[in-house]
């Protein structure tokens, strides 16, 4: 999946939930690699799956808030990424995917201050965190989906290089 072997992705996640249907982080891992293949639909039925499986748990439950986050902005339904998004970076303030995509989120719907003060926290956690690198190591899959990103965050702050 982050190496966008998509397919190869989806393949994998879906023979573990074969083997193992309740097997929450592969719902959870299973709506990621469909968000970054521009599925986000489907993705938001896996991400809450995932948190219908393991609703207590203390590490996970902030990673599916995060997915969950990300997989509804591929939905666009924003004001839901919105939503997991401020939960995602209250659980863990510390995880960076958390704020990238509050950051995401908050600047496609015009909550610039907000925007701008996440991208500071995830440029904070991950300096290299830039166009650069989200064309180098991002998983989305779809060049178009990688430039509508770095679109939506230029303005807040994600630099060039």
């Amino acid at each position: 999946m982050l190496r966008r072997e998509h397919e190869d992705a989806v393949d994998e996640m879906r023979a573990a939930l074969d083997l193992n249907p309740n097997f929450a982080l592969g719902h959870a891992f299973l709506g990621l690699a469909l968000a970054y293949g521009a599925k986000g639909a489907e993705a938001v039925g896996y991400s809450e799956t995932a948190m219908r499986l393991s609703p207590r748990d203390p590490y996970y439950f902030s990673s599916f808030a995060t997915i969950r986050a990300f997989a509804h902005f591929m939905a666009a339904d924003y004001a839901a990424a919105l939503d997991w998004g401020r939960r995602a970076v209250r659980q863990h303030p510390d995880v960076t995917g958390s704020w990238r995509g509050l950051a995401l989120s908050a600047a496609i719907l015009a909550h610039l201050a907000e925007a701008r003060e996440a991208m500071a926290k995830a440029r904070e956690l991950q300096p290299n965190y830039s166009v650069a690198w989200v064309e180098r190591a991002s998983a989305l899959v779809y060049a178009a989906d990688r430039a509508r990103y770095c679109d939506i965050l230029r303005p807040v702050g994600l630099p060039e290089q």
